[in-house]
Order: C-alpha cells, then structure tokens, then sequence
C-alpha cells in the first residue's frame, strides 16, 4: 500500500491573508515518538468555479495521520493517506463528491511531479475467489467515529483495474456510502457481513458494543 504524502516546499502570501502553496510533498525522516505531527501548509485549486484546498498530517500516531480536503462548507478526509476520501468530518458532501473534487487535485500535482507515494504496510483482512479480492481495513482515527473501509477489487485486469470502495461509516456491520463504482450497497452487504462472520471466527475482528473492528498488531 502506498501513502501518499504533501510537502509544501515554497510559500507565498496572497492579499496577506492567505497562504498559497507552490510545490508539495511530505516527507517522514524520524520515527520518534516524541517528534509532534508534520502538518503542510494548504495547497489551493479551483474546481467548477469554486475554491478549495488540501492539506497532510503525518505522525508516528497513525490515529492523527490523514489528509484533509476542505470546502467552503465541508471537511473531508484521506485517513488511509492513499487517494481515497473515507469520512466527511463536516458538511453534507457525499463521499463520491469529495472523491471526484480530491482526484481532480492530486491529478493537478501529479502532472506537476510535486507528490510522493510511499509504501506503507496497512493492516488488513483480505479473502480471494476466483473473481474478486476483498479487503476488510479498520481505521481509528482521533476525535471521531471508528469504521471500516470494504473495497473488491477485480481479478486480472491489468489495465484499467476495476475498485470498488465502500465505506461502514459506524463500524457496525452496515454499509453505508459507495465512494467508488457503479454498485448498490445491497449487492455487496451480504458478501461484507460474511467477511466480518468469518474473520470474528478466525480470532481477526474484535466486537465491542455492536462496533466491529480489525484487531491491530
């Protein structure tokens, strides 16, 4: 798995209110513990005529690590830091919404060469058929609500490589939004609930009051 990380290398005021960004990519040298959190200064672009901006938080605390993409009335997070919007923090945005806006922006950044993906081992449950690849990932993120990320992804295709996220946005057992992929929630709610069934067999999911959630290492 890939993390993607902002690093915001030249700074300029703009009518001195705000900050616009130049150049972008985010770094970790250190892994001590004692090191605060690396936060880049915003980058802004237009999209469809509106404003908005995106930013990233890295820490050794993986509860604070993410990426932020902000609108005039919505916040929107990358918790997973690897190009897909999992949580609306605020304002009545749907995930496919905010999904379209942030490819839009890191598509902008990687054509100017000013992002760098780095591999990061996530933690997460994975079942393979013939068709498809689930995986199961649990994020806890600091100062808001625990769920998981469900995504299927197609078998042998190279090109092209058919994903389908969806997010369990209370950890309950109970999709609720499709980030990616023309699919409903009903065709793959039972498939997600068999994982879950499975993995709480295999000792792989911990159940506390109706939350189900990966077991961290």
């Amino acid at each position: 798995m890939k993390r993607l990380y902002l690093l915001f290398l030249k700074i300029k005021k703009l009518s001195g209110l705000f900050t616009v960004v130049t150049c972008c990519i985010i770094i970790l040298f250190s892994c001590a513990t004692t090191k605060p959190p690396i936060v880049t200064p915003y980058f802004y672009f237009d999209y469809h005529d509106n404003n908005y901006r995106i930013r990233s938080i890295s820490s050794i605390d993986k509860t604070l690590s993410r990426n932020e993409l902000v609108g005039n009335k919505f916040l929107a997070t990358d918790f997973g830091q690897d190009r897909i919007i999992d949580k609306i923090i605020l304002g009545g945005i749907s995930l496919s919404e905010a999904q379209n806006i942030y490819e839009y922006a890191l598509a902008i950044l990687t054509k100017e060469n000013k992002l760098r993906e780095v591999n990061l081992n996530i933690h997460k449950y994975q079942y393979v058929n013939s068709e498809y690849t689930y995986e199961i990932k649990s994020f806890r993120p600091n100062n808001t609500d625990p769920f998981n990320d469900f995504r299927i992804i197609k078998n042998h295709q190279i090109v092209n490589q058919q994903i389908i996220i969806i997010i369990d946005q209370k950890a309950d057992g109970i999709l609720d939004e499709v980030v990616k992929g023309n699919v409903t929630l009903e065709k793959f709610q039972s498939k997600y609930s068999e994982l879950l069934k499975t993995g709480l067999q295999k000792n792989k999911f911990i159940k506390v009051d109706n939350i189900i959630l990966l077991k961290e290492k």
